[in-house]
């Protein structure tokens, strides 16, 4: 008997890292969406790209630049 209850909980633990670990890729999933969203409406407003996503080559400098070179906190 108590070996099967050990075996109960085995499969227990497995079914719950198993659904832990789907919804942490559901979640990574939600959040990739999110931030390509952002970054395609940032690459947008910078004059990177048009509305449909096509590149614009009238500001050179700014494609050049990554997002995160927008997004920084000073050192000092």
């Amino acid at each position: 008997m108590e070996h099967e209850d050990k075996l109960t909980d085995i499969v227990q633990v497995k079914k719950t890292a198993q659904n832990r670990l789907r919804n942490l890729s559901n979640m990574n999933q939600q959040a990739n969406k999110s931030s390509n969203t952002k970054r395609s409406f940032l690459n947008f407003m910078v004059g990177n790209t048009d509305h449909n996503g096509n590149k614009n080559t009238r500001n050179l400098k700014l494609q050049s630049r990554r997002m995160s070179d927008f997004c920084y906190l000073p050192t000092k």
